[in-house]
């Protein structure tokens, strides 16, 4: 249970979504108030060249904005600076499939320090935005 108080409702996560939304491109990740769908990139290996040497890299169907925010979570030193940029992270993620405005997203995102299914949930985050992540179907279980 939250200390600070929220006066903005939980918005009804079908009638949010964007006519794009797909559940087969995505994963279901349970917020503070039921699933929500966090679309998953595909993610690609490839070799970089420098120098004439191959070297090995990584680029997400998302573009190159999108991996940068990847990289800047985990790259992060400071917990400020990680949940900084997961909140960024999780707020272009969710805008891909949602309509959400900023005092619903904080709803969905408030975290509570020292919460274990908080913290779970910002592992699940990061990973789908990996390109991987358990698939759970809308009940919460896991799909087979």
């Amino acid at each position: 249970m939250s200390l600070v108080a929220s006066s903005t409702s939980i918005p009804n996560e079908a009638e949010r979504r964007r006519p794009e939304w797909c559940e087969a491109t995505g994963e279901w990740i349970a917020l503070k108030e039921g699933l929500w769908l966090f679309p998953k990139p595909i993610v690609e290996y490839f070799p970089k060249f420098v120098d004439g040497r191959a070297v090995f890299a990584t680029g997400s169907s998302y573009g190159d904005a999108f991996d940068e925010l990847v990289e800047t979570v985990l790259q992060s030193e400071t917990i400020s600076d990680y949940y900084g940029s997961m909140f960024g992270l999780a707020v272009d993620m969710i805008q891909r499939n949602y309509h959400l405005n900023d005092e619903e997203m904080s709803a969905l995102f408030r975290t509570e320090k020292g919460n274990e299914a908080d913290d779970e949930r910002w592992r699940q985050v990061l990973a789908v935005a990996k390109g991987s992540a358990p698939k759970l179907s809308p009940a919460g279980g896991d799909a087979a």
